[in-house]
């Protein structure tokens, strides 16, 4: 570890957070300073995102990422963005003093408790990133030799992925891995785990960020820092890996998704797009995930399906299509991506795939690992058909199935894996996306039955 390398990755994440702006800016602007703040989480993952997006399609197209590209491109989509708000009529903030606004000291005020040791935990896991050594296999087998080798050769190399386990996987991170070592100056594989911890305090309050315009703090808060106490989520959050990057922008492309269920607003749909493709670009398994959250507002909107259909459609085809090129520049090369084990051969071997669902469900529900976010979302489901929300519950409980199976799916097709709850497979890590998916929902689910169940009892008391 060594402080010019974190003031250099501090730098590389305040572009994500420019650029995030920009994004949302373009989108639904900023009614004023105090919300511009409470969303710096969201424009930061946003940015991450997006970024993350076009520094994989330029190295496709054999052009090189740095620091000036990441300075222009991130740079490029904030004016972009603050131009097209001013196109579209949007609120900005002017340049006058902040208004903090009246506070209450009612219940939501308690919300600050909870908040207060979300954020003291979130430092912590950023202090263990700072000094975390390059233990887990995975990241020192292929994810960060393959980051180290595009900053090195300045491209993609045929050679390099091929020697390395996976060369199929999505550059993602590997492109993040290469920027980070470029602001950083150097291949410094031990502070590179602080990048991973800024991601996943990234995650956490932009959570907050789409939440706390609807919900109230002491919900949102208590709910986005139960992950820190498992024990998954604080060994693996500082991994320079790919698994727990996609649970974030899984999750919160599900979130938006939800939101947009309840809303219809346009620009959180696109949002949702935006992690559900860079989620694709991260890991195999993104894309499974996208069609899972996809096709259960799908079948939650049949009755509304000419005006909520073609909106969905579009966001599965463009996230398929922005990753594309990663499959077509991999697939020339002669790169097998092994996929076809997912279809073939399966019937062979169908007497996996019960103990699979069960190691899945004994997964998510460990709350060793992952405290008790899964029972809980099991509740909410419950109280969401108590006060005859259906559609929320069914949505909440098709994705989260359709996401668990997949799971069970891909480890009973690739028999190399053993059938266990060891670290021998991804499963432990990769059950962080419906994990951190639940994490996100919950809270609004809960806040949506909470309203529901006071209109009920208004409407009986004018009744009586």
């Amino acid at each position: 570890m060594n402080s010019s390398g974190l003031l250099a990755l501090a730098g590389l994440n305040a572009l994500f957070a420019a650029a995030g702006v920009g994004l949302l800016a373009g989108l639904k602007g900023f009614a004023s300073w105090g919300a511009l703040g409470r969303s710096l989480g969201l424009a930061h993952m946003a940015g991450f995102a997006l970024v993350g997006l076009l520094s994989t399609e330029l190295l496709v197209a054999g052009l090189g990422i740095g620091v000036g590209e990441t300075v222009g491109v991130s740079v490029g989509i904030l004016a972009a963005g603050l131009a097209v708000a001013r196109l579209r009529g949007l609120p900005l903030p002017r340049a006058a003093r902040p208004s903090l606004g009246a506070r209450g000291l009612g219940l939501d005020a308690l919300g600050v408790v909870p908040a207060v040791l979300v954020v003291l935990l979130a430092l912590a896991m950023l202090r263990v990133g700072f000094a975390q050594g390059l233990f887990e296999w995975d990241a020192w087998a292929f994810w960060v030799p393959k980051g180290a080798g595009i900053y090195h050769f300045g491209h993609l190399d045929k050679e390099l992925f091929v020697s390395t386990a996976n060369p199929s996987y999505p550059i993602l991170v590997p492109a993040l891995d290469a920027l980070a070592f470029h602001f950083m100056g150097t291949v410094d594989a031990v502070t590179l785990h602080a990048q991973y911890a800024f991601l996943g305090c990234g995650f956490v309050f932009a959570a907050v960020g789409l939440l706390r315009p609807r919900v109230p703090r002491i919900v949102v808060w208590s709910f986005v820092g139960l992950p820190f106490l498992g024990s998954d989520f604080r060994y693996f959050a500082v991994a320079p890996m790919a698994d727990l990057p996609l649970d974030y922008l899984f999750a919160l492309g599900f979130l938006c998704l939800a939101l947009w269920l309840v809303d219809r607003t346009p620009s959180t749909l696109v949002l949702g797009w935006v992690f559900f493709a860079a989620g694709a670009a991260t890991k195999r398994e993104g894309l499974m995930f996208v069609v899972a959250g996809v096709a259960a507002a799908a079948i939650v909107t049949l009755r509304e399906s000419r005006r909520r259909w073609p909106p969905l459609a579009a966001i599965a085809l463009a996230t398929w299509a922005v990753n594309l090129p990663w499959r077509f520049w991999s697939q020339s090369r002669g790169i097998d991506d092994q996929s076809s084990l997912l279809f073939h051969g399966f019937a062979s071997h169908l007497d996996r795939f019960g103990p699979s669902i069960r190691i899945v469900l004994t997964l998510v529900f460990d709350d060793g690992r992952w405290t008790i976010i899964a029972p809980l979302t099991v509740a909410t489901v419950g109280v969401l058909l108590l006060v005859r929300l259906r559609g929320l519950a069914a949505f909440l409980l098709i994705a989260m199935m359709l996401a668990g199976g997949g799971l069970a799916w891909i480890l009973a097709s690739f028999t190399n894996l053993p059938l266990d709850t060891s670290d021998q497979t991804p499963l432990p890590r990769a059950v962080g996306s419906i994990i951190l998916a639940a994490t996100a929902v919950t809270p609004l689910m809960l806040h949506l039955a909470w309203q529901a169940a006071g209109e009920r009892r208004g409407a009986r008391a004018a009744a009586a």
